[in-house]
């Protein structure tokens, strides 16, 4: 398959700690903690010198950066064969027991992993509280923690407690997606103000598409796309 990365992403810095997927698809989430309010920045300079990594992470403002392309396996989760199959996630959070996580990086988490899984072909996802279902991905399940493969307590209680919350927001939106008219090219897309901003937004590299011409976008999927574009550009101003 092709891969592409996240629009959601506002900053990037490739990490040096990654490898290649040995021909896995992405059908897992991997969602971890950072232990502390750390930013997407932090994060950058974090991987360029620690042997480990992770896909994407999330700050304590809610931005989203990238530290592997989807393309490649992240050294996140003290397992290859989990992190060659799955898309892995540090979001910041407070840095004591129950490792709480804000608002503002939530939110985000859902759009990410609901962004991943439109983007890679996963229909549902699927938590379950039993560790030998979620390491051996039995009875469908695709969700996986750091705690599984190492004496760890990642991803902290807050977010592990969430898990189930956080396929139930998702599979919702991915249900929604299904019974939305979905855009394969740019001449599906209506013409005027989406064609026009789908058409920008290609040409500066934010929308990629599957190859071929194909974008398989929705207009939820735009309206997220150019909420957070706004919000970037918002931000860079200040």
């Amino acid at each position: 398959m092709a891969f592409t990365n996240s629009p959601l992403v506002s900053y990037t810095r490739i990490s040096p700690y990654s490898s290649g997927r040995k021909g896995h698809n992405i059908d897992t989430i991997t969602i971890h903690c950072s232990a502390s309010q750390a930013a997407v920045e932090t994060l950058g300079r974090l991987f360029q010198t620690k042997a480990a990594s992770a896909n994407y992470g999330i700050g304590p403002d809610g931005r989203v950066g990238m530290y592997v392309e989807e393309r490649n396996r992240s050294w996140a989760t003290s397992d290859g064969e989990n992190d060659r199959r799955a898309v892995t996630i540090e979001v910041a959070c407070e840095n004591r027991h129950p490792y709480k996580v804000n608002d503002a990086a939530y939110k985000t988490l859902l759009d990410l992993v609901t962004d991943i899984c439109r983007r890679n072909g996963i229909k549902k996802l699927v938590w379950s509280a039993n560790k030998a279902d979620r390491v051996g991905h039995r009875n469908g399940c695709n969700m996986t923690v750091h705690r599984d493969y190492e004496n760890k307590s990642c991803p902290g209680q807050w977010l592990y407690e969430r898990h189930e919350q956080i396929a139930a927001e998702v599979n919702k939106r991915l249900t929604e997606d299904e019974e939305m008219e979905r855009w394969k090219t740019i001449e599906d897309v209506p013409e005027g103000f989406y064609r026009d901003t789908v058409r920008q937004l290609m040409q500066d590299g934010i929308i990629k598409g599957k190859g071929n011409g194909v974008i398989d976008l929705t207009e939820d999927m735009l309206r997220v796309t150019i909420y957070n574009k706004r919000m970037i550009e918002t931000m860079l101003e200040k």
